[in-house]
């Protein structure tokens, strides 16, 4: 899908990019995360057309982005920014279709297609008629979003999207995009500063430093196996905290069969869907050892305790 090949990019005597080359597949969600200046917003750029690198090539499904026309191409990858960057003087209708204007979508499929976006990142159709001004932050990122995807682009691009709300619509936006990541299976690059952000959203997670990449990998890889003590370092205990606080039960829970799961009727349990914080809240709040694991539907499924978390550590999950 995107394809970065010994990229260099410099801005007058600082390298942001040194020779990077990474592989994102399509349908993926990668994270980008590092500290300031280290080259994640000029990755998304690249992508974009935006700049171009001093060396190497960037490809697009199998394109050479320089033999490519940058403004059609730029109309079939949606970006996301922190300010939103609406039209203050359209209204959110007009700013959802704006790119289905630019590619001559007739009115009536224009009007269906955004009564699905603004439904789709959780507004309803009574927001079309109002005006940027009218919407908080957190509904206008969510605008924000549903433009990216108007003209349903293969690739969206978000470059720290959520940082400039509050922490309880900042959870609230990052479950809306998983959502929408799992309804349509976009392939999405998502910058951020923020560990725990990156973590929960992230397929893959992607460590710059520098302009170099230290470890492309999983939550699990890069919390349990560090390549180096830069990674090690860069998480601090920050990650086993960011690890559970992100993570599902089900994703470390013991299963059980139907008739082993009758001894787990009554005992305290957590759902399937909850975080491993969560759970470790209901054990210890409870005085137990272990809870019981149920499913959407109420039924035991399997056991959850402390054990299976150094279970997971050890054989790194």
């Amino acid at each position: 899908m995107i394809r970065f090949e010994n990229i260099v990019k410099s801005y007058g005597e600082k390298t942001v990019l040194k020779n990077l080359t990474i592989s994102i597949n399509k349908g993926e969600f990668i994270t980008l995360i590092g500290s300031s200046g280290c080259g994640k917003t000029t990755i998304l750029k690249l992508i974009n057309g935006l700049i171009k690198p001093d060396s190497g090539k960037v490809w697009i499904n199998n394109q050479d982005l320089s033999a490519q026309d940058l403004i059609e191409m730029r109309r079939n990858i949606g970006y996301v920014i922190q300010n939103v960057g609406l039209f203050p003087h359209f209204t959110i209708a007009d700013n959802i279709s704006y790119v289905l204007k630019l590619k001559q979508v007739d009115k009536v499929n224009a009007r269906q297609r955004v009564e699905v976006l603004i439904n789709l990142v959780g507004l309803d159709k009574s927001y079309l008629q109002k005006y940027p001004w009218q919407l908080s932050g957190g509904q206008k990122q969510r605008v924000g979003v549903a433009r990216a995807l108007a003209a349903d682009p293969e690739i969206i691009l978000m470059d720290e999207p959520f940082g400039a709300v509050d922490e309880l619509t900042r959870r609230s936006l990052q479950d809306e995009i998983q959502n929408i990541h799992r309804k349509l299976g976009k392939t999405i690059v998502f910058v951020t500063h923020d560990i725990e952000e990156a973590i929960k959203l992230g397929n893959r997670i992607v460590l710059l430093n520098e302009g170099e990449i230290e470890q492309i990998g999983t939550k699990k890889e890069l919390i349990f196996s560090p390549k180096n003590d830069f990674v090690r370092n860069f998480f601090g205990n920050r990650n086993f905290v960011a690890y559970l606080n992100t993570t599902k039960i089900k994703e470390v829970f013991n299963p059980l069969s139907r008739e082993e799961a009758k001894d787990y009727e009554e005992m305290p349990y957590a759902f399937a869907d909850d975080t491993l914080t969560e759970g470790i809240k209901i054990i210890f709040n409870q005085g137990v050892n272990k809870i019981a694991v149920r499913d959407e539907e109420n039924k035991v499924i399997g056991e959850f305790g402390f054990n299976f978390l150094k279970q997971c550590s050890k054989s790194r999950c």
